[in-house]
C-alpha cells in the first residue's frame, strides 16, 4: 500500500518503511507525528482511493529520526571592470522522518 501526502506545499509518494527528508520542523527526535493531508491511497484490495482534495479519515504516521543538512550550494557573483567579487554559501536544513504506518479511511 502507498499514499500520496502533502506537507507544506510539497507532495510525497510514500509507503511503509520509507525514509524522507522534509523541510525542517520543530520536533523532537523519536517523536511520532501524523501527515493529515493524504491526497491518495493506492494498492488496496478495494482499489485506489482519491481525495477531493484530501481523503477524509486517512492519515500517515511518521517517526522523526533527526535533523540533517542538505548539500552546500555556492553562489559566486562577479562584475568585471568593477573589481567586485562576492561569494555566498547555503545549506538547507531538513528533518529526516520514517513512515511507520498508513491508516486508510474507515
Amino acid at each position: 500500500m502507498y499514499a500520496v501526502v502533502r506537507d507544506r506545499g510539497r507532495q510525497f509518494r510514500v509507503k511503509k518503511g520509507d525514509k524522507l527528508e522534509i523541510d525542517a520542523m520543530k520536533a523532537e527526535e523519536g517523536a511520532s507525528l501524523d501527515f493529515g493531508e493524504v491526497l491518495m491511497i493506492g494498492g488496496m484490495e478495494k482499489g485506489d482511493v482519491l481525495g477531493t482534495p484530501v481523503v477524509k479519515g486517512a492519515s500517515v504516521r511518521i517517526k522523526v529520526l533527526g535533523d540533517i543538512k542538505g548539500t552546500k550550494v555556492r553562489v559566486f557573483k562577479f562584475n568585471r571592470r568593477d573589481h567586485q567579487k562576492r561569494r555566498h554559501g547555503h545549506r538547507q536544513g531538513y528533518t529526516q522522518v520514517q513512515v511507520e504506518d498508513i491508516v486508510p479511511p474507515k
